[in-house]
């Protein structure tokens, strides 16, 4: 059985930053984007915050979105077939 991903995991469901102005702008995937795209892209974004050790998403579900990290660090991890995790990729401010 599959380890749910708990519904309440998110705390402040309805943050709203404006994608033009954040910090991670510089360092994030955007930089590259005009301020139309940027601006579309946050017209339509959801903002969350969680908590260390929230599961965010987990292998084979499908997500409906893309994360950008705004703050924090992301421990992105695979578990092999005794069980045990192994780090992935470590992610951090501004990376996907």
């Amino acid at each position: 059985m599959k380890p749910r991903i708990p519904e309440d995991s998110a705390v402040g469901k309805n943050l709203f930053h404006e994608c033009s102005t954040c910090e991670t702008l510089s360092c994030s995937i955007l930089k590259e984007c005009s301020l139309e795209c940027i601006n579309a892209i946050s017209d339509e974004k959801k903002c969350s915050i969680y908590k260390k050790g929230d599961r965010i998403l987990m292998e084979g579900i499908r997500s409906n979105g893309v994360y950008l990290i705004r703050s924090g660090r992301v421990k992105i991890y695979k578990a092999d077939s005794d069980g045990e995790d192994f780090i992935i990729r470590l992610a951090g401010q501004g990376e996907v």
